[in-house]
Parts: structure tokens; C-alpha cells; sequence
């Protein structure tokens, strides 16, 4: 992504001297990284480095982020999964490789902590199950007449 500069061509970006073309980059990395590894140590953003080095730093978080979520059960687990099973290896993955991995886990990880939020209570005290499934109406009608009765 070429950031607030959507039509600027790879040609002009590549003669660019500064980087302020890759600040919605660098700030989109920043927030994935957060979804994957909170607490992640953050680099700072200089619209007047050169681009490569911008890159790298957003490929070096990106790398960083997988390795500090790999390390934990629910990252590991994740991340094995986009892997087809297999451990993950992030310091011999190229830079796009890391980035393409790096997107898909940050929404798999993203979904996992939406639906996780989903669970608890509601505000009239009803606990919510987000994962029980309700095979008919009848078994539903069921479920909703024992946890009424129950508050009567």
C-alpha cells in the first residue's frame, strides 16, 4: 500500500526521498502488531527517512510481532494453522512472505478476540454463550423457558 498517496505509482515511490507515502502503512503495521504481540516495543515513524529504511523497520516489527505471538499458546496455535500444521519459521521468510503472514494472522487473531468479547453477560445479568448451537426452534424454546423460569 502506498499509504495517503493511492495514486502514486510504484515507479514515483521507488524515487521518492522521504517516507511520508508509507505512514498509513507503517501506522496499519503498528496496530496489527498491537493485535498480535500487545506490549510490542514500537519504532517510531520519520516521514523524513529514506523509504528502504522504512521498510525494513515495517518488515522488522511485522518479523517481530509473529516471533513475540508465536511464543504463546493462542499465537502459536494461529499461526501453525495458517503454517497447514507446521511450525513457524519466521526468520527464513522474505519480507513478503512475512507481511502476507503476518495480515492473515493479525485478522485470524482479530476474529478470535472479537468473538472472545462477545462472551459473558449481557446487561440484564443473561449469560452469554456464543458457541452453543441450537439444533431446532423446539430445543430453543426449550433453553429460553428453563432460563426464564429459573428468574421468576
Amino acid at each position: 500500500a502506498l499509504g495517503a498517496y493511492p495514486a502514486m505509482s510504484l515507479k514515483a515511490a521507488r524515487k521518492a526521498r522521504d517516507s511520508q507515502y508509507l505512514e498509513e502503512s507503517f501506522s496499519e503495521t503498528v496496530a496489527m502488531a498491537e493485535i498480535l504481540a500487545p506490549g510490542i516495543r514500537l519504532p517510531t515513524f520519520d516521514k523524513a527517512m529514506r523509504p528502504a529504511k522504512t521498510l525494513d523497520s515495517i518488515c522488522k516489527l511485522r518479523s517481530a510481532a509473529l516471533k513475540a505471538s508465536y511464543a504463546t499458546a493462542d499465537g502459536a496455535a494461529i499461526l501453525e494453522t495458517l503454517n497447514g500444521g507446521k511450525t513457524v519459521d519466521v526468520s527464513r521468510m522474505s519480507c513478503g512472505a512475512v507481511r502476507t503472514f503476518f495480515k492473515a494472522a493479525a485478522a485470524m487473531k482479530r476474529a478470535r478476540n472479537n468473538d472472545a468479547s462477545r462472551s459473558g453477560t449481557s446487561l440484564d445479568g443473561a449469560i452469554i454463550r456464543p458457541k452453543s448451537h441450537v439444533a431446532s426452534i423446539a430445543e430453543l424454546n426449550r433453553v429460553n423457558s428453563d432460563f426464564y423460569a429459573k428468574r421468576k
